[in-house]
């Protein structure tokens, strides 16, 4: 009996040496409370530095935002001056585009004016069901023509599979090509100036000359584009449409 509690009394006085009766230290803990005060003055001046700079960020955008938007929207936009050319090209049918290119003819620009003819939409078929008459959107530019003075014999009518800026491209390249145009005005919305202007460069080679245009009546302007919701979502659509122009080479046509 004595000889057992003396080998308890060896094992706990081992254990005490080893030190298994003192409470686990944290170690994430440092050892000396000097260091711990330092990591804590560090993390405090790199919040404060993290926070000047976005005060100044936020300052500097709210400073120079409008500038940096203004440029933004301009990215989108190339309205080269009137020149004399061979035809006048309507990318979208709109009343606004068709009197801007009346004008051009007015002026002496150009001979004749190129519109396209799409199939008819789902509502243009319903409205020829129930017959009622209203002129489909090419008809329409072509009263618009009438009326403001273009003869007949300058309006020509292309047939489209659909109304989109790359269609009106092709379209536009290979009339060219075949009537020996080689200087081209196009009058399109302002948001796709820049690349309409692009594509039909590249469809129509580096000898001829393009002159992009877009009414003036068109709603999108590069500066203020921000504070309408109309401007904005086309500016965002129209930068999707540089994505499938440009690198997914035109994907919703596949």
């Amino acid at each position: 009996m004595c000889r057992r509690n003396g080998q308890q009394g060896q094992s706990l006085a081992t254990l005490h040496t080893f030190g298994y009766d003192d409470p686990p230290m944290d170690p994430a803990e440092p050892a000396d409370p000097r260091v711990s005060v330092r990591r804590r003055n560090m993390r405090l001046r790199s919040g404060v530095v993290a926070l000047l700079l976005l005060l100044f960020g936020a300052a500097a955008l709210w400073t120079w935002h409008e500038r940096a938007l203004t440029k933004l929207g301009e990215l989108f936009v190339e309205e080269t001056p009137p020149a004399p050319a061979d035809l006048v090209a309507v990318f979208d049918n709109e009343v606004p585009a068709a009197a801007a290119a009346a004008d051009v003819l007015a002026n002496g620009y150009a001979p004749r004016i190129l519109l396209f003819k799409p199939p008819p939409a789902a509502e243009e078929k319903l409205l020829d069901r129930l017959g009622i008459p209203v002129p489909s959107r090419h008809e329409l530019a072509i009263l618009v023509l009438r009326r403001s003075g273009v003869a007949p014999e300058a309006i020509v009518v292309e047939p489209v599979t659909e109304v989109d800026t790359s269609v009106a491209v092709q379209t536009t390249a290979r009339y060219a090509r075949s009537h020996d145009a080689t200087r081209v005005i196009v009058i399109t919305y302002r948001s796709h100036t820049r690349r309409t202007a692009l594509l039909l460069r590249r469809a129509l080679g580096r000898s001829a000359v393009v002159i992009v245009r877009a009414s003036p009546d068109d709603p999108f302007h590069p500066e203020g584009w921000w504070r309408d919701r109309r401007q904005s979502r086309e500016l965002i659509m129209e930068s999707i449409r540089w994505v499938n122009s440009l690198l997914l080479g035109d994907l919703w046509r596949k």
